[in-house]
């Protein structure tokens, strides 16, 4: 079996992508190495490699500790490589028997006899290479590979890379090396295995979860696989798979499946370890990253700094990582970091509570003791038992990890707690209320914000009392409760404020001056928040204020200056959250100057800035929503997608926001031609609440004019659009979410009514540019070009028009096109409909196949011939035709 690759199973998964990068490697490097633990794959990947490669003249050695020695080496190599070249077997051992001693020159006959072989393609493949220690049996391969023809190329696994020359081959381009990473079971390759050649079911969350647990190792996804498929049902198995995928969990497996991944880790992976190795791993598994220094605390190894670079190596760690999310300074001067892999975690915490259950809480103060990240310090105290030490420490950073944005590990670390701990701590009831806030929970919010405030009142902290007073009344405003908001904040005004309390408590007051319509009282409340930042120096200060200005305050006389000011202390203050919201306010600045493609790069940064977050709640209600309406506007639908999921689930929890939410999602729909989804969300947003936001009556009106213009209803969409007017009118804040003055240019146009078309734009175009935020009005989209440039041609006073139009004009070239000559163009729902037509479609199939009525589609078809100034549907084809529009 030594020199015959193993059978593959009848279950066996082919992986084409590795065998793709096989097929590109091997005959072009002088050797491929195949670096990764027992288990991933390796052997099975290569045994798959002759049937891939069928020109190539394939020998095989499996090692094992008997190849150890030179000259068992040699003949084993003579061996494996004896049916592409006759003879080379004798005249190694002939060699042998003549050069005892002198195994470089008896390896140097062997590649001579490969040199007078037929100059096939030739494929020497080396499994278990790790085997091979001893010096002089890596120098009879060390020179082979120098030595071999350029015909032979070497294939070998190993589990760690071997003490090869290999910089000097990787320097000649003559190594390919494939390591863990590159042989890890990808999602794809995931689905395929357990849902297609398993039939397990699993949800894409199911599946993700186990491949991250499992990392991709393909031996423990095939065992946990094995065991889910002995579940009687896919509800047993989504069950098993919750709980298995939280980290340290391996209850709700079939026990048998996980005795075989920890007999595997047991047996492969660590038994051929010495057992100063295995208690340094037994020990440091209680850590999440290791470092040398944690680890020298925790373990009281004294060298554990080389001792982590060399099993890195032997691929028992995974690679050095970048520093943990939220580490901050405390982690970047600590050395690498390092990582076991999860599975291997779980089993040797699980080892270790069997073995040495007494030691485990100590364990955990050491660490606690050593860990430079507060975060991790508090989760290991907790571990330990330590509740009140570890409140203790969590209330003295918690208003770091709150200006770091880490609110939702925070959070967790707060639920954490035993409860009688935390209730013996009103500041933690105060950022647990603040938790639970983020994630829309008032009823809990307002319950833990009055515990705080009275632990405070007892306390004798008026500071305190102030601080959850404020809390408080941002919790009830956001409920659309705006008269107990107020009385809130004026009881607060009465205590002494800490910086932060104080920036929270001005930019209250400006949002309920902006509910009032109140601007220059909203203005005046945001500049004394900045000045206060400004002032106090205080991160936490500057966090509230980062959070809080957003694009709201946008139809406030001066909101625009207020953006520019805290752009310029954000660059001077640069941290996490600071630096998403500086992101998402310069996306703003560039839309409101009609910056377009500046504006799209910035969403994009934003974007990835609160996704890092984790995308909170207050990032997204700008952040995710703008930047969605950015991205969609310029055709990048997958990722305004991405924008809009977070944004999605808070529409749930914000009644009192509904109006205005669903507006601007249902507008990114109408954006991206969803017209089927835009209209089930104008479905969604029924009557006025009975608590609501004044701007949502606006909103209701410019969103079913909005859907009513896309489905070609032009009366309807006049109709809806002059009653947004009157209710906009009457509460100026709407404007936030787009002008219904613009709305009704658009739609009068279409109407045919030219001059009330412009009218209506003149005087949105005029108020926008007296509030310095024309680009607003970008957010329309290329359906507002045919009203701008009719303004342009006609000498119409609109002051901004020539700026929108040049703005809009490169979008609308890639949504629509022009019709020479007449001044007009094809919206692209009119070029949809046009190349259905023209393909010979009828009405009602048009209506199908868009998904939209077949009044809708009639509309349509009007208006495409009245265009083209075309008689029939063919006509109208042709002469589309002939001015080249299809």
């Amino acid at each position: 079996m030594k020199l015959q690759p193993p059978r593959l199973r009848e279950d066996h998964l082919p992986r084409p992508r590795l065998l793709e990068v096989l097929l590109n490697a091997v005959p072009s490097h002088r050797l491929t190495l195949l670096s990764a633990p027992a288990g991933a794959g390796k052997t099975t990947l290569l045994a798959a490699l002759p049937a891939a490669l069928p020109a190539a003249d394939f020998a095989w050695l499996s090692l094992d500790a008997g190849d150890d020695a030179p000259a068992s080496l040699l003949l084993g190599l003579a061996g494996a490589l004896e049916r592409g070249a006759p003879g080379c077997s004798a005249r190694v051992q002939a060699a042998l028997d003549a050069l005892a001693g002198a195994p470089r020159r008896v390896a140097g006959v062997l590649a001579n006899a490969l040199l007078e072989a037929p100059a096939l393609l030739r494929v020497l493949v080396l499994d278990d290479l790790h085997v091979l220690t001893s010096p002089a049996a890596l120098e009879v391969l060390e020179v082979l590979l120098e030595r071999l023809p350029p015909t032979v190329h070497v294939v070998a696994a190993a589990r760690h890379a071997p003490p090869l020359p290999l910089a000097r081959l990787r320097a000649r381009s003559e190594l390919a090396e494939l390591r863990l990473e590159d042989l890890r079971f990808t999602p794809a390759e995931a689905e395929v295995l357990l849902n297609g050649r398993l039939a397990l079911g699993l949800s894409p969350e199911a599946l993700g979860a186990l491949e991250q647990r499992t990392g991709g190792w393909a031996a423990a996804l095939r065992l946990l696989a094995a065991g889910l498929a002995r579940l009687p049902s896919a509800e047993a198995r989504a069950q098993a798979l919750a709980r298995f995928a939280a980290p340290g969990a391996t209850a709700g497996v079939p026990a048998a499946q996980m005795d075989a991944v920890f007999a595997l880790l047991a047996e492969e992976v660590l038994g051929h370890e010495p057992p100063e190795v295995q208690d340094f791993l037994l020990r440091s598994a209680i850590l999440e990253e290791l470092t040398p220094g944690l680890c020298e605390a925790v373990t009281g190894h004294a060298h554990a700094g080389p001792l982590l670079q060399e099993l890195s190596r032997r691929n028992l760690l995974l690679s050095a990582e970048e520093q943990p999310p939220g580490g901050g300074p405390a982690m970047q001067a600590v050395g690498p970091v390092y990582r076991l892999h999860a599975l291997l975690s779980d089993f040797l915490r699980h080892r270790l509570a069997q073995l040495h259950p007494e030691q485990v809480p100590q364990l955990h103060r050491r660490a606690a003791a050593a860990h430079p990240w507060a975060v991790r310090a508090v989760g290991h105290l907790l571990r330990a038992g330590d509740g009140e030490p570890a409140a203790a420490l969590l209330e003295r950073e918690a208003p770091a990890l709150f200006s770091q944005g880490l609110l939702e590990t925070l959070g967790a670390l707060l639920e954490a707690l035993p409860g009688e701990v935390r209730a013996r701590h009103p500041r933690l009831l105060h950022f647990l209320g603040v938790h639970a806030w983020s994630r829309s929970d008032f009823p809990r919010a307002a319950a833990l914000l009055q515990a705080a405030r009275k632990g405070f009142e007892t306390a004798g902290d008026a500071p305190g009392q102030g601080e959850a007073l404020v809390q408080l009344s941002i919790v009830h405003q956001t409920r659309g409760d705006f008269a107990q908001a107020g009385a809130l904040l004026e009881q607060a005004w009465a205590l002494p404020l800490s910086p932060r309390s104080l920036a929270q408590l001005h930019m209250g007051r400006g949002y309920l001056a902006l509910g009032r319509d109140a601007f220059a009282e909203a203005v005046t409340e945001v500049q004394a928040a900045l000045d206060v930042a400004e002032a106090s120096g205080d991160a936490g200060a500057l966090h509230i204020c980062a959070m809080q200005l957003r694009a709201t305050f946008l139809p406030a006389p001066g909101a625009v200056a207020l953006l520019e000011r805290f752009r310029g202390m954000c660059a001077r203050a640069p941290a996490p959250v600071v630096t998403a919201c500086a992101e998402s306010h310069a996306m703003v600045l560039h839309l409101v100057r009609a910056e377009l493609g500046e504006a799209h790069a910035a969403a994009v940064r934003a974007l990835a800035a609160s996704e890092r977050l984790g995308a909170p709640a207050w990032l997204q209600v700008d952040t995710g929503v703008l930047a969605s309406a950015l991205l969609a506007l310029h055709g990048d639908n997958a990722a305004a997608d991405r924008g809009l999921a977070e944004h999605a689930l808070l529409v749930e929890h914000f009644d009192e926001w509904r109006a205005g939410m669903f507006y601007v999602h249902a507008r990114v729909r109408l954006a991206q031609g969803r017209l089927p989804e835009a209209r089930a969300l104008v479905a969604r947003i029924g009557g006025p609440g009975a608590r609501e936001w004044p701007v949502a009556p606006a909103a209701r009106a410019m969103l079913a004019g909005a859907l009513a213009l896309a489905e070609g209803q032009v009366a309807e969409a006049v109709r809806h659009a002059r009653e947004a007017v009157a209710l906009q009118g009457r509460t100026p804040l709407s404007l936030v979410f787009g002008d219904a003055r613009a709305l009704l240019a658009r739609a009068q146009l279409e109407a045919g009514r030219g001059a009330e078309a412009l009218h209506a734009l003149e005087a949105a175009l005029t108020a926008h540019a007296a509030l310095g935020i024309p680009g607003l009005l970008c957010l329309e989209g290329p359906g507002l070009l045919p009203v701008l440039r009719l303004a342009l041609e006609r000498g119409t006073p609109a002051p901004g028009a020539e700026l929108l139009a040049g703005a809009l004009a490169p979008l609308g070239a890639r949504r629509g096109v022009a019709v020479p000559d007449t001044g007009l163009a094809l919206t692209a729902r009119e070029l949809e409909v046009l190349r259905l037509v023209a393909g010979g479609l009828g009405n009602q199939e048009v209506a199908t196949a868009l998904g939209v009525s077949l009044p809708t589609v009639k509309t349509h078809v009007a208006r495409l011939l009245s265009k083209l100034g075309a008689a029939s549907r063919t006509e109208a084809a042709a002469r589309a035709r002939a001015l080249h529009l299809l």
